[in-house]
Order: structure tokens, then sequence, then C-alpha cells
């Protein structure tokens, strides 16, 4: 199981990272920790997961890269993909509604690294004449 895990949902965390501000050692540590995180939860008696488990997952290595950004640069975090002001669990019902978003993502990451660049640069509502 925890192979199928790794092989399926570690490429996810690794472009997690790695798009903010990491390594692929960073990603690693991530990745572990998320399943560490995940299994300590697992072993609760009102555990009970109403989301995909990619959503889940993902939300929790988000979370734990976040914390140690926010702990490197003593500082507010922020990632490139989210924001993440609340504790996992309370983001689980927005993710649970989010599916697009990762199909979404999943495309994204699909285009040149010029395109993505323009893209993030106008999410950020950085004014066009400074895009071009």
């Amino acid at each position: 199981m925890i192979r199928y895990i790794y092989k399926q949902y570690h490429p996810a965390i690794v472009n997690l990272v790695e798009n903010n501000s990491g390594t692929k050692e960073d990603a690693h540590d991530v990745f572990q920790e998320a399943l560490v995180v995940f299994y300590q939860k697992t072993q609760t008696n009102d555990f009970s997961i109403s989301c995909q488990f990619l959503t889940y997952f993902y939300a929790i290595a988000r979370n734990l890269w976040s914390n140690r950004l926010r702990k490197k640069s003593g500082r507010e975090a922020s990632l490139e993909d989210t924001h993440l002001e609340r504790p996992v669990e309370a983001e689980i019902p927005v993710l649970e509604e989010s599916e697009e978003y990762y199909l979404y993502r999943k495309m994204f990451l699909r285009l040149g690294s010029d395109c993505q660049k323009v893209l993030r640069l106008f999410l950020r509502k950085v004014p066009m004449e400074k895009i071009m």
C-alpha cells in the first residue's frame, strides 16, 4: 500500500515543494511526514475521510510545507497554489468540492514554463504592461 501511495502521489508533493522554494530532499521529508500524519489520524476512533485520498494527503503535505516555510522565514508563508491559514481538518470540506482545481493544476503543469509564468503573474493581478 505504501509503495502505491508513493508511486501515485509522491510526484505531486515534489511539484508542490519545488514550486514553493523547496528541494527534492525537502519534498521527500514532507512526503514522509505526511505519511506519518495520515497514519496517526487513521488510528483515532473518529477518523473518516469524505474526499479523495489525494485531496486529503495533498492538504496534509501542503500544511507541513507551509509550516516549514513559516519557521524558516519567521513570517507567514504563502504557497503558490493555495493559502493555508486554516488547519487541514478545516480545509477538507472546501477541498472536497474542488476536484476541478486538481484537474486545472494538472493541466497547468503541462504548460511550458513561460506560459505558467505569465499566468501566475496575471493571477497575482500584475498589470499587463508589466507582464509584457
